[in-house]
Protein backbone atom coordinates (compact mmCIF):
# COMPACT_ATOMS: atom_id res chain seq x y z
CA UNK A 1 0.00 0.00 0.00
CA UNK A 2 1.43 2.98 -1.34
CA UNK A 3 0.91 6.30 0.92
CA UNK A 4 1.47 9.88 -0.93
CA UNK A 5 1.37 13.31 0.24
CA UNK A 6 1.24 13.99 3.86
CA UNK A 7 4.25 14.76 5.74
CA UNK A 8 5.62 13.02 8.97
CA UNK A 9 3.48 14.00 11.97
CA UNK A 10 5.23 13.93 15.72
CA UNK A 11 2.60 14.12 18.89
CA UNK A 12 3.94 14.55 22.25
CA UNK A 13 1.47 15.01 25.68
CA UNK A 14 4.43 14.68 28.52
CA UNK A 15 2.16 15.28 31.76
CA UNK A 16 3.28 15.93 35.67
CA UNK A 17 0.64 14.79 38.36
CA UNK A 18 1.12 14.67 42.12
CA UNK A 19 -0.55 12.36 43.87
CA UNK A 20 -2.48 15.02 46.73
CA UNK A 21 -4.26 12.34 48.58
CA UNK A 22 -1.08 12.21 50.96
CA UNK A 23 -1.82 15.77 52.10
CA UNK A 24 -5.68 14.82 53.22
CA UNK A 25 -4.56 11.26 55.06
CA UNK A 26 -6.27 9.15 52.76
CA UNK A 27 -5.35 5.65 51.18
CA UNK A 28 -7.54 6.52 47.71
CA UNK A 29 -5.29 7.99 44.79
CA UNK A 30 -6.07 11.79 43.53
CA UNK A 31 -3.96 13.39 41.11
CA UNK A 32 -3.64 16.54 40.44
CA UNK A 33 -1.36 17.84 37.62
CA UNK A 34 -0.72 19.43 33.77
CA UNK A 35 -0.21 18.29 30.69
CA UNK A 36 1.04 20.40 27.43
CA UNK A 37 0.40 18.86 24.29
CA UNK A 38 2.63 19.34 21.36
CA UNK A 39 1.62 18.58 17.85
CA UNK A 40 3.53 18.72 14.67
CA UNK A 41 2.38 18.83 10.96
CA UNK A 42 -1.14 17.52 12.45
CA UNK A 43 -2.86 15.16 10.76
CA UNK A 44 -0.20 15.28 8.21
CA UNK A 45 -0.20 18.93 6.85
CA UNK A 46 3.09 20.34 7.36
CA UNK A 47 3.29 23.51 9.38
CA UNK A 48 -0.27 22.93 11.22
CA UNK A 49 1.46 22.77 14.81
CA UNK A 50 -0.97 22.64 18.04
CA UNK A 51 0.24 23.63 21.38
CA UNK A 52 -2.49 22.74 24.44
CA UNK A 53 -1.74 23.01 27.67
CA UNK A 54 -4.02 21.76 30.24
CA UNK A 55 -5.03 20.77 33.55
CA UNK A 56 -5.94 17.44 34.69
CA UNK A 57 -7.69 15.58 37.48
CA UNK A 58 -6.78 11.86 37.79
CA UNK A 59 -8.99 9.45 39.67
CA UNK A 60 -7.96 5.42 38.78
CA UNK A 61 -10.13 3.09 40.30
Amino acid sequence: MKISGGKASVLTPPQLLLDVSDYWNKNNQVYIGAEYSYWSNKSGINGMIERAPQVMILIPF
